[in-house]
């Protein structure tokens, strides 16, 4: 008969019974113990956390570094703003160049904001530098202005105008417009400048006057509960003032006065047109008696076509026919300049300016408008 064996006696160390399912074997009680298996390793979230924080302490000292080499680099060289890089458009076997100039969108003062023209529009500072450019290289023989603007402000185009001047006097540098789109008000400033003018059939051009615009909210503030309070040295000290009473709110004294910044406003507008006129009479070989009468001197917008048809224009054509034009003397090299980007460029997309909420609501161009101003514009952008 055989023997029965207990679960003690059948114990073997070296070969132990397998373990139900989620349980672990109890050691048999005197035996020896079955061997412990190391608990896995802890994960440590406090080093993946202090990799992170090193990774984002080095980027931001490679930032300053960077900022600050592009500092120094600017006291000492220049600022990268100023520095122009030529780029040759077609290719010319005389050895001399023909620079084209872009003058893009509403001409107005200043640099710029993230490039040399801007999306935002033509400021004048960097034209200028264009300009000056052309005019430092003794290979240059001529200028072709590549309009595409309604104009803009006053002053900002008669900047231009005079550097394209001492062009033409001091070096002697042929001047040609190529009107594209629209070169009308303060466009047709700066083509008037020039030797020869290229316009489209289809091009907008004209519009020679002067505009100056403001705006009045009494009535909004009146609505709003406020009211302006005003302390001057001179009665038109705030002339122009948008919080000034209209209408049946307005005093005696304010309507008289009122009616007296309007002449004065007035005269300064008529001062602006008159020089405006003598420029185009000047330019374009015309009495001053033409060009302030109408259809010239009325601020009307004229077509290409019609331009040549009063002696604005000296062709109809494309920027091929300007080009042409400016290579009457030679097969000369076409180039244009560039501003490569600067480090603040590459760091922050260019140069960083105070939101304007109200600005966002109008249209890229007219944020460039400033009340109080006068300007060579085009109506078809106010």
């Amino acid at each position: 008969m055989a023997s029965q064996r207990s679960d003690a006696d059948s114990y073997n160390p070296s070969n132990p019974p397998p373990a139900a399912a989620g349980h672990s074997l109890p050691p048999p009680s005197g035996g020896p113990r079955p061997p412990a298996y190391p608990p896995p390793p802890r994960r440590r979230p406090g080093l993946i956390v202090g990799v992170v924080a090193a990774v984002i302490v080095l980027g931001i000292l490679g930032g300053l570094i960077l900022l600050v080499l592009s500092v120094i680099g600017g006291v000492a060289g220049g600022m990268p703003s100023d520095r122009l890089i030529e780029t040759v458009v077609e290719r010319g076997l005389s050895g001399k160049k023909i620079v084209v100039v872009p003058i893009y969108g509403i001409i107005h003062s200043g640099s710029g904001s993230g490039g040399l023209l801007s999306s935002a529009g033509a400021p004048s500072d960097a034209i200028v530098k264009q300009l000056r450019r052309a005019g430092r290289d003794m290979n240059v023989t001529a200028v072709v202005l590549d309009l595409n603007t309604p104009g803009g402000e006053v002053t900002a185009t008669d900047e231009i105008y005079h550097e394209i001047q001492k062009l033409r006097q001091n070096r002697k540098l042929k001047i040609i417009a190529c009107m594209r789109s629209m070169a009308a008000s303060g466009g047709y400033y700066l083509a008037a400048a020039s030797d020869h003018i290229v316009a489209n059939r289809l091009t907008f051009t004209g519009s020679i006057g002067v505009t100056v615009g403001t705006y009045n909210y009494y009535e909004l503030m009146v609505k709003l509960g406020l009211k302006a309070q005003v302390y001057k040295s001179g009665e038109l000290k705030d002339m122009g003032s948008p919080a000034r009473p209209t209408g049946k709110d307005a005093s005696e004294a304010d309507l008289k006065l009122s009616r007296k910044e309007a002449e004065v406003i007035q005269g300064l507008v008529d001062e602006a047109f008159k020089e405006f006129a003598k420029i185009v009479a000047d330019g374009r070989k015309l009495s001053l008696e033409t060009v302030t009468a109408a259809p010239i001197g009325d601020g009307r917008i004229l077509s290409g076509r019609e331009a040549l048809k009063l002696k604005l224009v000296d062709e109809l054509g494309y920027m091929e026919d300007a080009i042409k034009f400016a290579r009457q003397t030679g097969d000369h090299e076409v180039v244009r300049y560039t501003r490569p980007p600067s480090m603040m460029d590459l760091l922050f997309g260019g140069r960083s300016q105070p939101p304007d909420m109200l600005g966002q609501l109008l249209p890229p161009e007219h944020r460039l408008i400033r009340k109080g101003r006068l300007y060579y514009l085009c109506p078809t952008v106010l």
